[in-house]
């Protein structure tokens, strides 16, 4: 994922000004991460599915209101663009499960790709003037990232050993 790089060596600066997690907790971290991602973004497909069919649930049943008519009916393109966020993020993080399990460099850029998925759609929630919730989502990803980085060594090219040696 050559496009991501820049961003990724970015980060590494930034987060090694960040106090680190014990050794023990990174190891652990790290040899359960493909665990941690599986179970993500399974829950996150699931919810995705149960946001997609509530809100379709709801819209037939509203199709024949007066409130429907006047618009406030319809799911309208910020509700498919969410969707299809949710259901890359979830897909992202399933796909990354393997290859981490292996201890693999991809699956550590994976999670990385699926973090900067959900932070694109937190921007694009607040260019839509989705600011409700902006602090907590952008929190979320700050504190992503800081695990993240805290197991990349896990998974470097340089690092023959996988998460699941030595321990």
């Amino acid at each position: 994922m050559k496009q991501i790089e820049p961003l990724e060596e970015a980060l590494v600066k930034i987060s090694s000004r960040a106090p680190a997690l014990p050794e023990n907790t990174r190891k652990f971290l790290a040899k359960w991460a493909w665990l941690f991602a599986l179970v993500g973004g399974v829950l996150s497909l699931l919810a995705t599915w149960n946001i997609w069919t509530a809100a379709h649930f709801l819209q037939s049943i509203c199709s024949g209101l007066a409130a429907c008519n006047s618009g406030l009916g319809s799911l309208g393109v910020m509700f498919y663009i969410a969707f299809l966020f949710s259901l890359a993020y979830s897909i992202i993080f399933i796909a990354s499960a393997k290859p981490l399990k292996s201890g693999s460099k991809s699956g550590w850029d994976l999670l990385f790709l699926g973090i900067i998925v959900n932070l694109a759609s937190v921007v694009v929630s607040m260019l839509y003037g989705g600011f409700g919730n902006m602090f907590t989502e952008i929190i979320s990803v700050v504190i992503g990232w800081y695990f993240l980085f805290q197991i990349r060594d896990y998974f470097t090219d340089a690092r023959d050993a996988g998460p699941s040696s030595g321990t």
